[in-house]
């Protein structure tokens, strides 16, 4: 997507300098329809007003290519008029969302930064105030971010990731199996079936899908799947569905289950070892 933007932002630029210089080599002749210079010259122009212009795009991409500045900084650039509150969007998969933004906004507010916030019950609903201005800033999980970003391109508009948790660096997802178990690849799994979280989380269902399906272990054609639609909407939030996955093959109902890394050690603690 990065190499996208940029291509436009290049291409637009371009495109405004060689229509000038096409208007000044034909003339006057240049503004008759037939020539089709001037129509050039016009659509050009585009660039230049229509969103994401050349000047939005160039930021996003030197936040890209230099990394973010500091949150409280780039809170106080986001388009709000002087004296607005800036609201963002979170989504309340657990009471606890409820502090953590009650602790924001003290924090912020002691900074001189005028914050509330809104909560949603799903991720869908908070990308679609995002991207009709009803909020800000939205606390997006992956899965929404890429919703977010692809949307608002196919709208001619450009979102851009201000910040991301460290405590959100190097996760993984993983496929365990009982250790007493006769699986001992991911071959042994064919025809077997595999566990998963809800539909929409990506480390205990997506991910590990996708990895399945690229080692030729298709979901309900080289697999049967085991799945567990617990608070669906969230995006995997509060681990939704892993737990039951872990559950079910520890029960012996899955010869696998797909689980965040940070789930394994819980799952061993249900009485059965995995590997």
């Amino acid at each position: 997507m990065l190499k996208v933007l940029e291509v436009k932002a290049a291409a637009g630029e371009l495109s405004t300098e060689v229509t000038d210089l096409g208007m000044r080599v034909c003339g006057g002749a240049a503004f008759r329809k037939e020539v089709g210079v001037e129509r050039h010259f016009r659509d050009s122009r585009a660039a230049t007003a229509m969103a994401p212009t050349a000047d939005v795009l160039y930021g996003f991409i030197g936040r890209a290519a230099c990394g973010p500045a500091p949150l409280l900084t780039l809170l106080r650039e986001v388009d709000c008029d002087v004296g607005e509150t800036l609201v963002p969007g979170a989504v309340a998969y657990d009471p606890k969302v409820v502090t953590i933004w009650e602790g924001f906004r003290r924090y912020l507010g002691a900074r001189g930064l005028a914050f509330d916030y809104v909560l949603y019950s799903n991720y869908e609903s908070q990308v679609d105030a995002l991207l009709s201005g009803n909020v800000q800033v939205a606390w997006n999980s992956p899965l929404a971010w890429l919703n977010a970003e692809r949307r608002a391109f196919a709208d001619g508009l450009a979102v851009s990731a201000l910040c991301m948790r460290d405590t959100d660096l190097d996760n993984r997802s993983v496929i365990v199996s009982r250790a007493a178990d006769s699986v001992r690849s991911l071959a042994d799994l064919r025809g077997r079936t595999v566990a998963v979280g809800a539909t929409d989380s990506p480390q205990a269902t997506l991910i590990p899908l996708a990895h399945l399906a690229r080692q030729g272990l298709r979901a309900g054609i080289d697999i049967e799947v085991l799945r567990h639609e617990v608070l669906a909407g969230l995006h995997g939030d509060h681990v939704g569905g892993e737990r039951q996955a872990a559950e079910s093959l520890v029960a012996g109902e899955a010869a696998a289950a797909c689980l965040h890394g940070g789930t394994t050690g819980r799952s061993s603690k249900m009485g059965s070892s995995t590997r």
